[in-house]
């Protein structure tokens, strides 16, 4: 094996390791659990009974699969380690509603798969849906950054009559890489995703015409994540999709910033982040 495979492995293994708190089992188990899954809200369910799998793609299922009984549609994308405990928190305070989904990842998949993942399932629900429906879309850590690289292949964002109707949320996302390592210089994938997270990421794609973008960024006081390494900075305040709203959440960790985007989207606290002047 040459040196380039063989520091690319120590790379997969230290970040895997960090991430998954040494715990040899989270490959194994994160590979028995991957995909869409539909998410029951059902306050009187255990955790693991709310989710069933469902080939969401961008010709599946059948659209009378998909018909929501509210106006608005929830999609949960976790990050690096999955939908640890953090997450039972948010699917019960966003309980009110009956109709969500979410994409459980792996890092060691190619970037441009899970891209493509995400924005098919996106353009499915909108294909399938009444135009008055409104997609919200929560990314948290590493989800957060795959969110923000999917929203440019999300088509029929824009209902016939002018508003928008996905509404793209990440929540303590190290939007420009978390390591201070350089990408590839055309700007392709790596051969897996953690390489990817695992780089200076400089650039995003802008949305979809009908996306709204909102990234709730934390300090490197208040979350490790963001330390910086010299004057690399994860949270870099100039990496992020064009025109989003930028918020900052001082004093929240990385675990609180989740439950602070979950908490503004159950109530009408989302509508102040986009009242805030977007980005260039």
């Amino acid at each position: 094996m040459t040196r380039a495979p063989v520091a690319r492995c120590a790379l997969l293994c230290s970040l895997v390791a960090a991430a998954a708190g040494c715990n040899p089992l989270f490959m194994a188990t994160r590979t028995n659990s991957i995909g869409w899954f539909s998410v029951r809200l059902d306050p009187g369910l255990e955790y693991a009974d709310r989710f069933d799998p469902v080939p969401l793609s961008l010709n599946s299922p059948p659209c009378v699969e998909l018909q929501p009984s509210s106006s608005t549609i929830y999609v949960f994308v976790p990050g690096f380690v999955g939908d640890n405990d953090e997450w039972h928190r948010v699917v019960d305070t966003l309980s009110s509603n009956d109709r969500a989904y979410m994409l459980r990842w792996v890092p060691y998949d190619e970037r441009d798969l899970l891209v493509g993942k995400v924005a098919a399932g996106l353009t499915r629900l909108l294909a399938c849906t009444p135009q008055t429906t409104r997609v919200v879309v929560l990314g948290h850590s590493a989800g957060g950054v795959l969110v923000a690289q999917s929203l440019a292949g999300v088509a029929g964002a824009r209902a016939a009559d002018g508003h928008p109707r996905v509404l793209a949320v990440t929540a303590a996302s190290a939007l420009a890489g978390s390591m201070n390592r350089p990408g590839a210089p055309d700007g392709s994938e790596d051969a897996n995703y953690v390489f990817d997270l695992g780089t200076r990421i400089v650039t995003y794609p802008a949305a979809a015409d009908g996306v709204q973008v909102v990234h709730l960024n934390t300090t490197a006081e208040s979350d490790f994540h963001m330390k910086p390494d010299g004057d690399f900075k994860p949270n870099d305040p100039r990496r992020h999709v064009p025109r989003a709203h930028l918020i900052v959440l001082p004093g929240a960790d990385h675990r609180a910033a989740l439950y602070l985007a979950a908490d503004a989207l159950a109530g009408n606290g989302w509508r102040a982040w986009l009242a805030t002047p977007p980005a260039p």
